[in-house]
Parts: C-alpha cells; structure tokens; sequence
C-alpha cells in the first residue's frame, strides 16, 4: 500500500478535495490521508511514498520532518530544500541569464543590523551607498519587496527617493529589493503542476486578495499563451518547483516576469473560480497519484543549466536515430550534398512539400563512377511515387529545391557577374542539364551531374 500524505495549512477547501478525490478514484494501493506528526527521533521512519506539502513554510518544524522524510526516498511536492532558493534577486538573475524578460532589479542592504550582528560584521559593506546609481538604474516609479518570503506582503510603490527613504527606514533588518515598476496592459497568473501541466488565469495585483483572480472569461493571443506556458515550465523547473506559479505583466504584447516563485499559492475555493479550482484539484490528484508508480528513490536536483542540458540529452537521444516524416506540422529537412566543380550544391526536400505524411524519404548514398566493376546499389526506401516528369535547366541556373509547388516565374539572381536562374523542381522530377554548344573544356572533364535515386515497383529510377 503506497500512501499519499497531505500537509495542511490554513487553507480547508483544496487538500481537502484533492485528498477526497484520490480515494474516490479506488485505484489498487494507493490512499490519501492527512498527516499526524508528533515528536521526532533521528531517522524517524515514514510510511508515505509521497507526501504534499502545504505547510512548512509557516511551520518550522514541518521543514525539519519533510527534509528527514527527503532522506528516506520519500518524494514531496514540493522539496523541501528549495528554501535555498527563496531568493528574488537570485530568480531576477537567473531568469535574465536564460532569456527572460525581467524588471530591473537591485538588492538593497538591510537597514538594520541582521541579529547578532555588529558594524564590525559589517566591514566589507560599502559606506554610504551609491542610492543616485541605483536610483538611475531601477528608475521611478519602483516597488520595494523583501527579498526572501512571500513576495505579495510587504510591498509598497514608490514614486521618488524621498518616499524611498521613507519606507526603506521601517524595513528593519530584512533584506529588500528595489524593482522597476512596469505599467503593464495585462497581468496572468500561471499555475504549474509536474512541470508539465499549465494553467492561465487573469489575475489583477492591484485589487484586495478575494478579487484578484478575475471572473471573466480569458481572452489571450495563442501564441502570447504558448508562450507564457513554455515560461511558466521552464522557469519552475530551473527552480526545481513541482507546483507553483509565475506571475506575468504584459506590455507591449512582451510578458515580464515579476513573481517567480510561490511553492504555496493560494487554492482556496472562495477566491479561485469554480472552472479553475476543479482544474486544479483534478490535476493536483492525477499527478500525485503518478508519483506513486515511480519505482526507486526519487532524486532531487536543481536545472539552472536545464536550457543547455536539454540540448546535449536530444543530442544525445537522436544521436542514432534517423529522420522521419511523421506528420505535415513539423518543419523538418532533408539535405543530400552533391559535388558541383569541387562545392556543394544542396538539393532540399522540405516536409511541408509533402503530400503524404507517412511517407519515408531518403537520399540514395552516391555509387561509385559508371563503368566501375561491382558498382554498388544506391541505398533508398521503397515510396510510392507519381510519375516523373522530364525537366531541362538552362545552363547557368542554380537547382536549389524540389517543391510540388508550381513556379511560374522563376528567380532571377547575379552571381558572379553572370544571370542565374534559381529553379524550384516539382517532386520526383527527372532533372537534366543543358550542354552549351561551344566550351572551352576538353570533353568527358569536369562533367556536371545531379543524381537522385528512389524507387517505384521496386525499380530504380536514376535522375541525371
């Protein structure tokens, strides 16, 4: 029996419902139930295979239970150790390195003395700050934030330095960052669950908590909405968050990133809407109960370099494979190289050409010269091909790509002093070039030829 535990918080509406709708699925050893802690002892054993964290971030001592669990191979959503990474300077940061839109940001020293420390802790600090440097870089208006916590408290808008000293004043001893203001002409709010799965909401910052989540229904540009999800999961991986959200403003069609990290948003049903709280209820579940089929310990790691480590892993997976056609929505290109006066000429097929989308194209491997002994045979798939048309290039023209496309007009480009014409060829065409009547090149040297090989009944047709 694999056990789902849920740590609740102050909220009652969605651990409930998740936890309900996990044993209402009866799936074969698997049971949610709420979690009872007492006192600990070193290496405490745990009988949950993965536990949902809701909690710890008001309670101390729930840290120090979910970390000693983490030890155990128990998987929590989310880790516990993230706490590490409760830096909004750091995710400003990180997100700019890999890409992203951000407001311009400057971490500001406390005003205070941290506790137990003294001025001699504080040697290394540079006294009186450069405030006119940071002012001209941030600009005004600017919000002031803490820089670890919940970022939604404690945030104030300021307009000038003389309201920034002023709120700086009652900051204390907590660290604070001073970010651009950003008038923005929409504001979402994206709920990641897995790293995967992604919802958008319209979200309002500026309204009491109970009306931030809007009621209307969400109006979004697709691609500005692929994009804000493509960002949402790779910024929450980066982070190493199985659930959260990122908030974005929109100015200008360009989404700015302004909260990062929320490992504990709120999911209470009064002030989510019913579509998205059952939304996120039904894909909390699912995903945990998933959880449980992963057989072995579950290690946790962060990807701050993911964008670098996702190119070497394809790299790496397709490393071997060989391409395929699978449908007409992808781009993908077939190149042969052929020799042309000792530089390559690229013959292309591109997939959106083709009208067939389980058809496996491939270029035949060139033969040896004809008239050589045990001339090998060109390598190619069986197609199903119509018939081929007979075609003529003029002397100087160029082939540059094989479309079904019809081109009424061709091209017409200056290469090296000399008009060439650049021919699109329908599919599957038979080419042949065009001698010139006089030459100044002794004959049978240098000769130019263009072979593409591919089959039809079983036969070889061999296009020069």
């Amino acid at each position: 029996m694999k056990k789902i535990g849920i740590l609740q918080g102050m909220e009652h509406s969605f651990t409930e419902a998740v936890c309900d709708r996990i044993n209402a699925m009866k799936i074969r050893g698997v049971i949610a139930e709420n979690i009872r802690i007492g006192a600990l002892k070193m290496n405490h054993p745990n009988d949950y295979a993965i536990i949902f964290d809701r909690a710890s971030h008001e309670v101390p001592f729930y840290r120090s239970f979910l970390k000693n669990a983490a030890v155990n191979d128990v998987k929590i959503v989310n880790n516990p150790f993230v706490i590490c990474v409760d830096d909004y300077y750091f995710h400003a940061s990180l997100a700019k390195k890999l890409g992203f839109e951000v407001p311009r940001t400057v971490v500001v020293p406390s005003k205070e003395h941290p506790p137990g420390a003294t001025a001699d802790s504080m040697r290394n600090l540079i006294f009186p700050l450069n405030w006119e440097e940071v002012f001209s870089y941030v600009g005004f208006p600017a919000h002031i934030k803490p820089n670890h916590g919940n970022g939604t408290y404690h945030t104030f808008k300021v307009y000038n330095s003389h309201e920034f000293f002023s709120t700086y004043d009652l900051t204390g001893n907590n660290v604070i960052i001073l970010q651009q203001d950003i008038d923005y002409d929409d504001y979402f709010k994206c709920y990641v669950i897995g790293q995967k799965h992604v919802r958008i909401m319209k979200y309002d910052p500026s309204m009491p908590q109970h009306l931030r989540y809007l009621p209307e229904v969400l109006k979004i540009d697709p691609a500005l909405a692929d994009l804000l999800i493509d960002t949402s999961i790779k910024i929450s991986t980066a982070l190493g968050l199985d659930f959260n959200t990122v908030e974005f403003a929109i100015r200008g069609g360009k989404p700015y990133i302004i909260e990062f990290r929320n490992n504990v948003p709120n999911a209470e049903k009064a002030f989510l809407h019913e579509e998205n709280f059952n939304w996120l209820v039904a894909t909390t579940a699912d995903y945990l109960i998933s959880l449980t089929s992963v057989k072995g310990p579950q290690p946790f790691k962060f990807v701050w370099d993911f964008a670098d480590n996702k190119k070497e892993s394809e790299t790496e997976t397709n490393k071997n494979e060989k391409p395929k056609l699978k449908d007409k929505q992808s781009n993908i290109t077939f190149e042969k190289t052929f020799k042309k006066k000792g530089r390559p000429a690229k013959l292309k097929i591109e997939q959106k050409d083709i009208d067939k989308p389980d058809v496996e194209i491939k270029i035949a491997k060139r033969g040896r010269k004809p008239g050589s002994k045990n001339k090998p045979k060109p390598v190619s798939p069986t197609v199903e091909l119509p018939a081929p048309e007979k075609i003529i290039i003029p002397v100087f023209s160029e082939v540059v790509q094989i479309s079904t496309e019809k081109i009424d007009t061709p091209e017409i480009v200056r290469v090296n002093k000399l008009v060439k014409k650049k021919i699109i060829i329908p599919a599957y065409s038979m080419v042949e070039r065009e001698v010139p009547e006089q030459t100044n090149k002794n004959e049978g040297s240098n000769e130019e030829t263009y072979e593409w090989v591919a089959k039809k009944n079983k036969r070889p047709l061999r296009l020069k």
